[in-house]
């Protein structure tokens, strides 16, 4: 089992809209997929077709042992090899209800175990922003770290601190890969300026920019259901990212 987090401090970089296609591709491969979001925003539901309101159990309710994982896990009703266990408006107060325990930030970690030898791809969504350090749940629990990163100079400032953050636990022996994937950039300068100011990290194959994936949310369709060439061809970036970075 491998657990990959999609994270950057920044907001709207597309953590949530890369991960669930990495995820969705992962399934169509016949993969065993299981989401877990850590973002009250619920965009990782919402890419999926469902609402905070369509559910009665969260991450929050789990990790804070309102109930057992089993409650809290639903199966996505197009693919039943991708399960996901949704967030709700309580994840603000995740880690002020758990951290009064030793080594919390293992908690997350601890309780994935349990998918061992059922899951073959645990995907994390993060909340940006780094106040509540909700983000060390995940980092503590990762294998691999993706940080999307698109060619605005204020993203580029948080990526190269999203990046410490993970060099931060690697520091502290926590064995964790990390890649920046350059995502929706919509020419060869954005690509060219993202590069040359990350040139001494490590950078993944970029996911390139269509406006046909916000047509497909709007028809709440995922990549696989919605039929463009633009859509193709973001298809093709994601399974170039999981054949040169996750396999």
């Amino acid at each position: 089992m491998k657990v990959i987090s999609c994270f950057n401090f920044k907001g709207g970089v597309g953590k949530s809209s890369l991960l669930i296609n990495l995820g969705l591709t992962l399934a169509y491969s016949k993969k065993k997929v299981l989401f877990v979001d850590l973002c009250e925003n619920s965009d990782t539901n919402r890419r999926l077709g469902y609402e905070k309101s369509d559910f009665d159990t969260s991450v929050y309710g789990w990790l804070t042992g309102e109930y057992p994982v089993n409650k809290a896990l639903y199966e996505y009703e197009h693919q039943s090899n991708l399960l996901f266990i949704p967030s709700d408006f309580r994840m603000n107060d995740l880690v002020s209800k758990i951290q009064k325990k030793k080594d919390w930030y293992l908690l997350l970690k601890e309780q994935l175990n349990v998918f061992k030898g059922h899951i073959d791809f645990v995907l994390i969504d993060n909340h940006p922003g780094r106040g509540d350090k909700r983000h060390y749940l995940s980092l503590a629990a990762s294998d691999l770290v993706l940080i999307p990163c698109d060619d605005d100079p204020s993203t580029i400032d948080e990526t190269l601190d999203s990046i410490q953050a993970v060099e931060s636990f690697r520091e502290n022996g926590f064995l964790i890969d990390y890649f920046v994937v350059p995502y929706r950039l919509k020419s060869k300068i954005e690509l060219d300026y993202v590069m040359k100011e990350l040139k001494d990290y490590k950078i993944a194959p970029p996911i390139r920019h269509t406006s046909a994936f916000k047509n497909a949310l709007k028809k709440k369709q995922t990549i696989f259901q919605y039929n463009s060439v633009y859509i193709e061809k973001l298809r093709e970036d994601i399974s170039l990212l999981i054949k040169k970075v996750i396999v």
